[in-house]
């Protein structure tokens, strides 16, 4: 799903009717998540990630996972979490070379 259509409702509504989902999510319509800093994150390597999982009872459990690329990358599912990962290749501008990092599948 697109960032702007992915919430936790939805999430809630699809796992009532058993359709698991996963999108990328923005920040403000986060479930509250006990993750690092913006700031502190971004000075980590490419490819970093961690995850929170809530596990309601009555609701659905739900994986948030921030993951480290130009900017945090903020991904929700009801089937997948952190794993599985892959390689992607990203550009270093800087360096003006294409880097190999890990990062989640979408």
């Amino acid at each position: 799903m697109d960032r702007y259509f992915t919430t936790e409702k939805l999430f809630d509504l699809l796992g009532e009717r058993e359709i698991a989902c996963t999108g990328t999510v923005m920040k403000n319509k986060l479930p509250k998540c006990d993750f690092i800093c913006d700031k502190d994150f971004s000075r980590l390597p490419r490819g970093t990630s961690e995850m929170f999982v809530s596990q309601d009872l009555e609701k659905v459990s739900v994986a948030v996972v921030k993951w480290n690329d130009n900017k945090p990358v903020y991904l929700m599912s009801s089937k997948e979490g952190k794993t599985p990962m892959d390689e992607c290749r990203r550009c270093a501008r800087d360096r003006k070379i294409y880097l190999m990092c890990r990062g989640p599948i979408l």
